[in-house]
């Protein structure tokens, strides 16, 4: 199920204390979601930098394939671009339908992200 770390998402102070006192910044909950998921989901750039900077496993999948790649990448150009930049590995990692975050992006119609994703 849900962790704190997953409900905190959003406010920096909370995330910082619940990882200083030793939450798993890759706690999963139901369908593989990690905290890092959610904050590419909701476009929230500083909790990624936050949970990146504490070694979030950024190749971690939901349960359909999509990293947080995928997730910025239908969501937020300005995570896309910054999450391809920090983890260019991601750029090739394809969901179990084959899609790729490129695909995402494009779909949503992320220009400066389908240029950073080729």
């Amino acid at each position: 199920g849900r962790q704190p770390l997953h409900e905190a998402i959003g406010h920096l102070a909370c995330m910082r204390r619940l990882l200083a006192s030793g939450a798993s910044v890759d706690g999963l909950k139901r369908g593989g979601w990690t905290p890092l998921h959610l904050t590419a989901l909701k476009g929230d750039l500083p909790a990624m930098e936050l949970l990146l900077s504490q070694d979030a496993d950024a190749h971690l999948a939901i349960k359909d394939g999509r990293t947080a790649l995928h997730l910025a990448a239908a969501t937020d150009e300005s995570m896309t671009l910054y999450l391809a930049r920090v983890v260019p590995s991601l750029v090739e990692q394809a969901s179990l339908n084959g899609r790729l975050p490129v695909h995402m992006a494009a779909q949503a119609g992320f220009e400066a992200a389908v240029d950073a994703l080729l």
